[in-house]
């Protein structure tokens, strides 16, 4: 087992999970290209990926960047960033504002009003409650995320920053076997 882990570089559980990922995926793809033309599905694709590499990434980039300096990661000439436990109240922040701003790219013709009139008449529902119901999601993730940091803290808080052992740093260890 240890040298497959070795050899790998995780666990077999790791592969395995990978590997139904994988499959999970491709069954979705074929079921997407079964219900309309492939080349819609791959114009989708390829502007999703645009939009995330050209948009979205490099605003959620900034944005940890402007929340590192906040916290106390200015990066100076030292390079010393900030404390693990302010790391921790930052991670806190993120989580639940990624969840919350993942849901409103999902839903937000519906959550800011602008799906067209045919969705009430197709569907017999209407969109007035996603604006509410999605405040009231986005406040219970902070509100949880908040409770979950209160316990952590309370337990004894980040954990200090180690230093790697200078046998670590320099690879030094048994020779591989075989």
């Amino acid at each position: 087992m240890q040298r497959f882990s070795k050899l790998y570089g995780s666990s077999p559980a790791h592969l395995l999970l990978a590997l139904a990922a994988l499959v999970v995926s491709a069954w979705a793809v074929l079921q997407a290209v079964g219900q309309g033309p492939p080349l819609s599905l791959t114009k989708w694709f390829v502007g999703s990926i645009l939009a995330h590499d050209l948009v979205l990434l490099p605003l959620y980039s900034l944005v940890l960047i402007g929340l590192l300096r906040v916290v106390g990661g200015r990066g100076g000439k030292d390079r010393a960033g900030p404390s693990p436990r302010r790391l921790l109240v930052l991670n806190h922040l993120r989580v639940p504002a990624a969840l919350s701003l993942l849901l409103l790219l999902l839903f937000f013709p519906f959550i800011l009003g602008l799906a067209d009139a045919g969705y009430e008449g197709v569907s017999g529902l209407s969109t007035d409650p996603y604006l509410p119901r999605w405040l009231i999601l986005t406040g219970a993730l902070f509100l949880l995320s908040g409770l979950i940091l209160a316990v952590r803290l309370a337990r004894g808080g980040a954990p200090a920053a180690t230093e790697p052992s200078d046998s670590a740093a320099a690879g030094a260890g048994p020779p591989p076997a075989g």
